[in-house]
């Protein structure tokens, strides 16, 4: 594996793992890491990889981003049978949904088989599996949407039978949507 991409998996695994604002936080992971990086490198990576931040100011993956909308959307439930999980999507969403898992690497996570609106995750062990549920959850509880100054912003949402009660950060309000 070459020098760069082994250098884009370690700084996935730091996004992932930490919050990162700013780039000399990301040298400083690196060079924890035992990887020696300039700014102009890492300024480099960053847009190679297509990072973009969140509206606290942290670094994010762009695949997270995707897939956080895709399973906020589309997943309806989520089961853990053994070492796989079972997720249950709007009709016609397992595919798309798949694909996102797929491409973000949940740790823990094997790979995917998707049918019509079913999804079977194969994970490492019935711990892992346990994991991915969790985090599968937890995406299905935050909502991505445009702020009127442009950005991306992250709401933790709850679900009720006809309202989605919403905690808006940029105007600090409870707001209630209609369903």
């Amino acid at each position: 594996m070459r020098k760069r991409q082994q250098r884009h998996d370690v700084i996935r695994d730091i996004i992932r793992d930490r919050n990162v604002k700013t780039q000399r936080d990301l040298a400083n992971q690196l060079q924890s890491a035992g990887y020696e990086c300039t700014q102009a490198t890492i300024s480099r990576d960053i847009m190679d990889m297509g990072l973009v931040k969140s509206r606290e100011g942290y670094y994010v993956l762009p695949e997270e981003m995707r897939l956080q909308r895709m399973v906020s959307e589309l997943v309806e439930e989520v089961h853990v049978a053994g070492n796989l999980v079972v997720v249950k999507t709007f009709s016609g969403g397992a595919a798309g949904v798949s694909a996102a898992l797929d491409k973000a690497s949940l740790r823990g996570a094997l790979g995917t088989v998707a049918g019509d609106n079913t999804i079977m995750i194969a994970a490492e062990s019935p711990e892992a599996a346990v994991e991915v549920e969790r985090a599968i959850d937890r995406l299905r509880r935050l909502v991505l949407y445009r702020c009127k100054d442009g950005y991306l912003c992250i709401s933790h949402v709850v679900f009720t039978s006809c309202y989605v009660i919403a905690l808006r950060t940029v105007s600090r309000k409870l707001c209630t949507y209609n369903s």
